[in-house]
């Protein structure tokens, strides 16, 4: 019987728009400036996963349906099951 690897997946989201009153300001490098409750960036905490053996294996663009705009990417990751 062939071996099969089995994945867990993990996926992150980061929002990469800055709303206020005006026009919606997209920036990606929002991943190393906002802070969560904690001190963490986003990017923080994709460092973690990859420390913690999550391989990244996709960004993907999370679209709004209104605008066509990117609005946060998405992060996935995969590593083997124990």
């Amino acid at each position: 019987m062939e071996n099969i690897t089995r994945w867990q997946l993990q996926t992150h989201a980061v929002n990469i728009v800055k709303v206020g009153f005006t026009v919606p300001e997209i920036n990606p490098t929002f991943i190393w400036e906002r802070k969560d409750k904690e001190g963490k960036t986003d990017w923080d905490k994709l460092n973690k996963l990859a420390n913690d053996g999550w391989e990244l294996v996709s960004v993907t663009p999370i679209v709004t349906a209104h605008s066509g705009q990117t609005f946060q990417l998405l992060y996935t990751f995969k590593r083997p099951l124990p």
